[in-house]
This record gives C-alpha cells, sequence and structure tokens, in this order.
C-alpha cells in the first residue's frame, strides 16, 4: 500500500512540473536577424547574406576597399559606423559596406567615335586628379589638341566630363562596366553645329 502512494505523489509531483504555470524547465533565446550587403569593391567579413543569432550574441565584422577602389563606407543601421568593429545581437540589424571606383592616378587611353562620322575613331587618353569624386581631367583627343582640362565629377554610378575647347565645352558621361573600363556620350556644340558622338577607354 505504502508503494502504490509513494508513486502516486511521484506521479503528482512530475505531471505538476510540467504543467504548472510557473514552472519552466527551459527557455529559448531569442533570435534576432543580421542582414548584410557588401558592395563591389569591398573586401571582408561577415559576407553579404541574412545571417542569425541568439540575443546578445556579438558580432565581429572588418571591411576595406579593394585596390583601384575607395572611399569606405560602412553603414549600421543606416548610421555611420567604424570599418571594423562589433555589433551585440539585442535587436535586428543591417550592416553595409559600399565604396566607389578611384580613377585617380593612371592614364586612361581608348577611342572616340563622332556619330556623323561612322567607323572614324579618334584616338584619346584621360588622367584625373583631385579627390576621389571631383577633381580636375587632362585629356587629348585626336583633331582636337592636347592638354584639353575641365572639371570632372563622379556620383558613383556615372563620371562626367567638362572640357573646354575655346568658347565650348565638350561634355562627356559615362559609366563603367569594371573599376577599369569607361564609356559613354559626348556632345559638343561647335560654333551652334552640335555634334554628339561616343567614346570609351581603359586603364
Amino acid at each position: 500500500m505504502k508503494k502504490k502512494v509513494l508513486t502516486l505523489l511521484l506521479f503528482i509531483g512530475f505531471t505538476g512540473l510540467i504543467f504548472y504555470p510557473g514552472c519552466k524547465t527551459t527557455e529559448e533565446a531569442a533570435q534576432y536577424t543580421l542582414t548584410v550587403s557588401v558592395g563591389e569593391g569591398v573586401t571582408g567579413t561577415p559576407a553579404t547574406g541574412t545571417y542569425s543569432h541568439s540575443e546578445n550574441d556579438v558580432v565581429y565584422y572588418s571591411y576595406s576597399s579593394q585596390p583601384k577602389f575607395g572611399n569606405l563606407t560602412v553603414t549600421l543601421n543606416s548610421i555611420g559606423a567604424s570599418t571594423t568593429g562589433s555589433i551585440t545581437m539585442n535587436s535586428n540589424h543591417t550592416l553595409t559596406a559600399t565604396a566607389i571606383i578611384d580613377v585617380r592616378g593612371d592614364k586612361w587611353t581608348g577611342l572616340a567615335q563622332n556619330d556623323d562620322e561612322p567607323g572614324i575613331n579618334y584616338y584619346s587618353e584621360f588622367t584625373f586628379s583631385g579627390g576621389i569624386s571631383s577633381g580636375t581631367a587632362t585629356g587629348y583627343i585626336e583633331t582636337l589638341g592636347s592638354n584639353l582640362q575641365g572639371p570632372w565629377t563622379f556620383d558613383g554610378s556615372e563620371l562626367a566630363i567638362s572640357l573646354g575647347l575655346g568658347v565650348d565645352t565638350l561634355t562627356m558621361r559615362g559609366t563603367f562596366t569594371d573599376e577599369n573600363h569607361l564609356s559613354g556620350t559626348w556632345e559638343w556644340d561647335e560654333y551652334g553645329n552640335p555634334q554628339t558622338g561616343t567614346w570609351s577607354v581603359e586603364r
């Protein structure tokens, strides 16, 4: 009889541990998401992706720009951050690292074409000085002459050059297929006679 009573008491106690609202045997840690975006010209970890971490996990990150790139920018939740640091996962976070192509320090050579003269190519070369996103361009374009100068700007997607040709301005715009190849269109109002064409250069 005593054995049956003891067994009954043990059963009641065990079921009480399971079903009693105030008693928890285990509790899972909260999970948070880290979304990472690493742009062209940037190397480092973590790589682009979506990662799940337990609450209070510490994630270390470090990024640097590759050769021919610069202006490395790292943001955490859209706020500027150090290029190397750590994140405590107490909520969802977004980490972004970007860089832009650096056109300075090299000679860019290639060809230009006039829409009115199909099949004829004009040798062209350019160098860029100043900051990473603006400065002075110096160029040579066959038939137009050498030491043509003017301002250039780069907004991260399009590069624009304005070269003075007497009282007129040759305006050139281009985009990159990679860090070593640039191509686009140009326009020039030659004494009231609009001229247009294309151009492409490489380092």
